[in-house]
């Protein structure tokens, strides 16, 4: 902090992978906003970490990540539901090679089954 704050200009950032500078084109302006938006990302990830429940975290990550690529609720428990109807509990297909998959995949379906307990550790 005390190093940006005490420099002018654009300081030279090379792309580690081409080592061609980055921040050539870049104003001072341009680099502060994006020092800016390192810092309010960096701590909404130590909130989102921190948080309580999952819809705090869920909350600060939409900070990091913007509303584009992370889920909305609605959309998890859309998704949630699809996978559970493709893949029903208690039900099982095998296939002509004896390959055991989810039902809905083609094959001969077994009769359903139930949980009869916690399995040995």
């Amino acid at each position: 902090d005390a190093l940006f704050e005490s420099v002018s200009g654009v300081p030279r950032i090379l792309d580690p992978e081409t080592y061609t500078g980055v921040s050539v084109n870049c104003t001072r302006v341009d680099f502060e906003t994006f020092v800016r938006r390192v810092r309010e990302a960096r701590r909404a990830a130590e909130l989102a970490r921190q948080a309580d429940t999952i819809d705090d975290a869920s909350a600060e990550w939409i900070k990091v990540f913007g509303s584009r690529l992370w889920p909305s609720d609605d959309a998890v428990r859309k998704a949630v539901a699809a996978e559970a109807a493709a893949v029903q509990p208690g039900r099982a297909v095998i296939s002509s090679v004896g390959i055991v998959s989810p039902s809905g995949m083609a094959g001969t379906v077994t009769r359903p089954t139930r949980f009869y307990g916690r399995c040995p550790d």
